[in-house]
């Protein structure tokens, strides 16, 4: 991988092709992401898509074409799965921040965040041999955060994960997004392509194509008032995200709950 000049992307892939024997897997791939972008790659088991992440993060080397990053740009990958080790969650996470160089107090800070975020606390000092799928799942996310880079590559970020769990790291990634940070995620489940891409591609055959534009959706912001009911299934203060067409239907059950807008925007 090279560093590029000045860009008005974040992230440039030019004409990659790559191979396994005489199977093509990527056959001239390209495309280009900028800040505040998601990219969601989708389509089918084997179809390229964990190897176009890889090549992008420097794994793979594709036999042909290039990939850029903009000068200066920090950049963090998060994998499908973490290897088995034997020590704690915390020392691992540890470990991978002082890779990015990060002064001690502020690393520790931003893992006690991270982890009160992901519902991962409990679990700081469990070997990671001994986590849950999910719970590794959210480990390898924290050590992708740490260091706040500017482009996250995600395979499978929430694979595994909990249902309660999975909100909010569906609402920590779209802060993210609407932050200035940009996001290369392979995903296949259709409502965590709806909540987190801006842009979504399809690998087929070898082929990189852009699919139509995912339905708009809203992010609202409330607040409980002294009247506050408990809220439905799956919401949670102090925000949702929802698609455009359950828009008025929101709104009205808040305050109908006792609940103050404080907040209503559009995300795409």
């Amino acid at each position: 991988m090279k560093e590029g000049k000045a860009l008005a992307s974040i992230l440039t892939v030019s004409h990659v092709t790559h191979r396994f024997g005489r199977t093509p897997l990527l056959q001239d791939v390209s495309l280009t992401v900028t800040a505040g972008e998601a990219a969601v790659l989708t389509g089918a088991n084997g179809a390229g898509k964990s190897t176009l992440v890889r090549i992008i993060a420097g794994l793979l080397r594709p036999q042909r074409g290039e990939v850029t990053f903009a000068p200066r740009l920090v950049w963090q990958w998060c994998p499908d799965s973490l290897p088995l080790e034997a020590v704690s969650t915390r020392t691992f996470l540890t470990e991978c921040g002082m890779i990015s160089t990060l002064p001690a107090q502020v690393l520790r800070q931003q893992i006690r965040t991270l982890a009160d975020t992901f519902q991962l606390t409990p679990y700081l000092e469990t070997p990671l041999r001994h986590l849950s799928k999910g719970n590794r799942q959210k480990a390898a996310l924290i050590q992708a955060l740490l260091g706040q880079p500017q482009l996250l590559l995600l395979d499978e970020p929430l694979s595994g994960i909990d249902k309660d769990a999975r909100p909010r790291i569906i609402q920590y990634l779209q802060n993210y997004r609407a932050a200035g940070g940009a996001l290369v995620v392979i995903a296949q489940e259709p409502a965590v392509i709806q909540q987190l891409g801006t842009t979504v591609y399809r690998l087929h055959d070898g082929v990189l194509s852009k699919q139509a534009a995912a339905a708009p959706r809203y992010r609202i912001r409330f607040a409980p008032t002294a009247a506050a009911q408990p809220l439905p299934h799956g919401w949670s203060v102090p925000v949702i995200n929802v698609p455009a067409a359950d828009h008025d239907h929101a709104l009205a059950a808040l305050l109908a709950r006792g609940y103050t807008i404080t907040e209503v925007r559009r995300e795409n």
